[in-house]
């Protein structure tokens, strides 16, 4: 049995076409649990809840990517701490007060980066 066998009417975000027995039963985030791709219409948006919120990778080691790009977990590294922020100065090391801190900015930058570029957020190069 089909769950639907007519496309989808213009004004309908995602519709679910199953194959074999219809669960009445099942949620439908049990029927999404089983759908390795979802398509969605063109122009169609995702429209959460506003009260609790919604979480997509609910966990540090599931995988997720965007773009095409090959899924990977949560980056955690040292290169992603805060840089501390002092007074600015006007002589070397030109605006931080130390090179270190100038060093520690390029760092998380470059993190920023690759963290961007390895979800597939950012392309990275031409």
């Amino acid at each position: 049995m089909t769950a639907m066998t007519t496309p989808a009417p213009a004004t309908d975000l995602l519709y679910v076409v199953q194959t074999g027995p219809v669960d009445r039963k099942a949620t439908p985030s049990q029927y999404f649990a089983a759908m390795p791709t979802t398509t969605f219409i063109e122009g169609g948006n995702i429209v959460f809840g506003t009260t609790t919120g919604t979480q997509i990778g609910a966990a540090v080691g599931q995988k997720l990517a965007f773009h095409g790009s090959t899924p990977v977990i949560q980056r955690a590294g040292a290169a992603q701490a805060a840089v501390a922020t002092t007074g600015s100065t006007s002589v070397a090391p030109f605006g931080y007060t130390t090179a270190a801190q100038a060093d520690a900015l390029v760092t998380l930058v470059n993190e920023l980066r690759a963290a961007l570029v390895e979800k597939g957020i950012l392309k990275g190069s031409a």
